[in-house]
């Protein structure tokens, strides 16, 4: 009898020591449960920026795709089916098209009337943006400017009628005056300054033939016509007439083909030069 009332003590006293536990080590379970459930529900982001970013991904989802059988489908299916790839481009994705959203945008507020509390840098280039658009006074002031340069540098044989002079014409005093306008003419040669790569300590002056880069596309391109038609509209926008030019010009333009042509083939010699014998100096300009 004595036992029973022992071994009955003992699990009374074991069954409420672990009632006492279990209250002790329940409650901070509830309250960690509850605070999840409560963090869960503030870390939804209800703003119009979230929403509309959720609404724009599952605009590109396909639901009636299951993810576990194509999951790019899933993802991406409703996106493939809606997206139209316009006939200027080869491609469409969402990288290319963040850029194009964002120059619409700026292309709508630049176009604003400037404001008088506005932003000094938005003003100046609301007001560049203006004069751009304004043909009337881009062609006025552009025209100027040119034929201002033409007079502190070197006539246009194309504008000076019958009065130019090819005995007094010097390339390398047109350069220079060209330089000093601030103007980066490498027509016949280029110029720059580098280290010397003998002596570190030093520096020396580089020479060599022009590159013809912007005449380089235009052949590649195929873009003749367009270059010639935008050198005759250059010359009658400042005072030139254009029967006249017409001629003039395009023999203007074929020589400075020859002279990109023949640099090309002068180029190829020299590869071959090297390839053949690399004991031959060679100078790939």
């Amino acid at each position: 009898m004595e036992k029973r009332l022992i071994i009955a003590l003992i699990l009374a006293v074991i069954i409420s020591m672990a009632l006492m536990f279990a209250l002790i080590f329940a409650r901070p379970i509830i309250v960690i449960a509850q605070n999840s459930e409560h963090l869960v529900k503030e870390n939804k982001c209800l703003t119009a920026g979230c929403i509309k970013a959720a609404g724009q991904i599952l605009e590109r989802l396909d639901e009636n795709i299951e993810p576990c059988d194509d999951f790019y489908k899933f993802v991406c299916g409703n996106y493939i089916k809606k997206t139209v790839i316009p006939p200027s481009k080869s491609l469409v994705n969402l990288l290319e098209s963040i850029p194009d959203k964002i120059k619409r945008q700026m292309h709508v507020a630049i176009e604003q009337p400037v404001k008088d509390n506005e932003f000094g840098t938005i003003s100046i280039i609301k007001d560049y943006y203006q004069a751009c658009v304004n043909k009337t006074l881009r062609e006025k002031y552009t025209r100027q400017f040119l034929l201002d340069l033409l007079n502190q540098t070197a006539d246009w044989p194309v504008l000076s009628d019958d009065q130019w002079n090819q005995d007094e014409f010097d390339w390398k005093e047109l350069m220079y005056k060209y330089r000093e306008k601030g103007l980066n003419l490498d027509s016949f040669i280029i110029t720059s300054v580098d280290v010397n790569p003998r002596n570190s300590s030093k520096h020396i002056i580089k020479i060599k033939q022009p590159e013809f880069t912007f005449i380089k596309n235009i052949v590649e391109n195929n873009f003749t016509k367009a270059y010639y038609d935008f050198i005759v509209d250059t010359a009658v926008l400042l005072g030139a007439n254009k029967q006249k030019v017409l001629e003039e010009l395009r023999q203007s333009m074929e020589f400075e083909i020859k002279l990109y042509n023949k640099l090309m083939r002068m180029k190829q010699l020299n590869y071959l030069l090297m390839k053949c014998n690399k004991d031959i100096p060679i100078y790939l300009g």
